[in-house]
């Protein structure tokens, strides 16, 4: 059986573009600089997705928990300090 010339020239196109959404380049991870805690939530793994310890507490106070910096935010700072790049 063949196949037509629209229908060869459609599964190249649709091929293309396949190729084109799997090699774009994932977006950056934003590193927020504060953290929740808790032994309820996420096994006590940190939950680091807040702005300010502002938000971070309203979230906390319902689980019992607590906020802290995001370590990987501070070891950044205390690499900019240094001179680190």
């Amino acid at each position: 059986m063949k196949l037509s010339y629209c229908a060869l020239s459609a599964s190249a196109f649709l091929a293309t573009v396949a190729v084109a959404f799997v090699s774009l380049p994932a977006a950056a991870e934003v590193e927020y600089p504060w953290c929740s805690r808790s032994s309820v939530e996420y096994d006590g793994m940190p939950d680091c997705r807040y702005s300010t310890y502002e938000q971070c507490q309203a979230n906390a106070v319902y689980l019992n928990g607590w906020c802290e910096r995001n370590a990987r935010v501070v070891w950044r700072e205390q690499q900019a300090r240094r001179g680190v790049r």
